[in-house]
């Protein structure tokens, strides 16, 4: 068995939503996701937040093609997998200042459980803002 490193960095960028999806849809790791996006002068500590103007140009440095991008939705995010999102297409889906990840008709957010992927019950009443379909 590998012994694993985690470090504080890491646990930090894995608890924080944008390194997290960022993370998911580019398999980079995420404390170098975290570098990444703490290099622009947006980011605010005291906040742990990350505007939109950091992390979206963050996609194309990680690789991470921005294929298509819905703005306004004021949709479910179980609507909005029923009924938009393919069952092969990966979504990042930004709900009221919280970011996730659509793929197969399931949500990983870094509030669930390991992010093992959240039952559509427990996010599904969320309104989507934004949505942007990638691929890596």
């Amino acid at each position: 068995m590998r012994n694993l490193r985690i470090t504080t960095r890491t646990l930090t960028a894995v608890m924080m939503c944008v390194p997290f999806a960022l993370h998911f849809v580019s398999g980079r790791p995420a404390d170098e996701i975290l570098a990444l996006l703490q290099e622009d002068g947006d980011y605010s500590r005291r906040k742990r937040t990350f505007p939109r103007s950091v992390y979206i140009p963050a996609l194309a440095k990680l690789g991470v093609k921005v294929i298509d991008r819905r703005q306004n939705l004021k949709t479910t995010v179980s609507t909005f997998v029923r009924d938009i999102a393919n069952p092969k297409s990966t979504w990042i889906l930004r709900v009221s200042g919280h970011l996730m990840v659509a793929r197969g008709g399931t949500i990983f957010d870094n509030c669930d459980q390991a992010g093992s992927g959240a039952s559509l019950k427990s996010q599904g009443r969320r309104i989507i803002t934004h949505a942007w379909k990638v691929a890596a």
